[in-house]
């Protein structure tokens, strides 16, 4: 049987996390990793854990694996490659966005999906999402 992980917070550390697990505007799988650490430090079980917060328990140990290396900026840092990924390709949105912004429509005032992929045959389907990563 595995033996339990052990994590000693220091009393600023133990502040900030049960200040993160009480946040409203803090992403919820921030909150869950607080609550995780916070958890390990009480001496509690990767599975007992897992239980509590509703995850497997390997989810745990790779969080409790990720403190112990690197604090606060391993749970709060995504890796990267995580999360979805683009679909569009660079050059073709760069384009686009071009087009779109210095470019007006015949007999309309902005462009439609509809009428981009009128216009220009290169346009993706979910034309729609173009835009997405200028803000």
């Amino acid at each position: 049987m595995r033996e339990l992980v052990r994590i000693e917070l220091t009393h600023g550390d133990r502040e900030r996390l049960e200040g993160m697990t009480r946040g409203r505007t803090l992403a919820a799988r921030l909150v869950q990793r607080a609550k995780m650490i916070l958890l390990t430090a009480e001496g509690h079980s990767q599975r007992e854990i897992a239980e509590v917060l509703g995850c497997n328990f390997k989810t745990v140990g790779e969080w409790q694996r990720r403190w112990i290396a690197e604090g606060f900026e391993g749970i709060e840092k995504e890796r990267p490659g995580r999360g979805r990924k683009s679909w569009v390709i660079p050059v073709v949105s760069q384009e686009l966005l071009r087009k779109t912004l210095e470019e007006v429509p015949d007999e309309a005032t902005h462009w439609s999906t509809r009428r981009m992929r009128r216009r220009w045959a290169s346009v993706p389907r979910p034309s729609g999402r173009c835009g997405d990563s200028t803000g």
